[in-house]
């Protein structure tokens, strides 16, 4: 098929995002579906990202300008979840495991908290209906408060490629709501 998948976590969000030829639309739904809703998150796995992310974090600590943002962000937002690292505490790293993360994930990866984004020489039908159906298999399990938000069309890219990308809001939970 070709393409590509990545992922990021900021304050705001994890953003997955998908780059595939402009036919594979429904394949890069089908993939990103089962990357949200079926991951297992296996104990070895976990155990080499607690590695990579505890490294990371020795490694930041070096860098001047990460650690001033990290502080001020500490002290500017005091008592919310801006005020924690993306990247974690040492502590909560490793501590976490296949229970707490599989928890979090149902907690937070809620249909309502998700923005899905498609751009490419695609079809507003298409994706219109793709999106219901991608949205529609999946149910909210505990209610999350987020403003309406607005749909809109385009004109397609005249391009042979397209961007899919899905935007998890995880804003809404305080850090006493996440059980590490």
């Amino acid at each position: 098929m070709g393409g590509g998948v990545n992922a990021f976590t900021n304050k705001k969000y994890v953003y997955y995002f998908l780059t595939l030829p402009d036919h594979a639309l429904q394949n890069g739904l089908d993939i990103l579906e089962d990357v949200i809703f079926n991951s297992v998150y296996e104990p070895d796995q976990i155990e080499k990202e607690r590695k990579v992310i505890l490294s990371e974090m020795e490694l930041y600590k070096n860098v001047p300008y990460m650690r001033l943002d990290e502080l001020s962000d500490a002290v500017v937002f005091r008592g919310t979840p801006f005020s924690v690292p993306v990247i974690g505490y040492k502590e909560s790293v490793e501590k976490i495991d296949q229970a707490a993360i599989q928890k979090y994930v149902m907690t937070t990866y809620q249909p309502q908290s998700m923005v899905l984004s498609i751009a490419g020489n695609v079809c507003t039908a298409e994706v219109s209906k793709a999106a219901q159906q991608f949205f529609e298999k999946h149910s909210n399990t505990c209610m999350i408060t987020w403003p309406d938000f607005m749909s809109w069309q385009t004109e397609p890219l005249e391009s042979v490629s397209i961007g899919i990308c899905l935007a998890i809001l995880w804003i809404q939970l305080q850090e006493s709501d996440i059980d590490w």
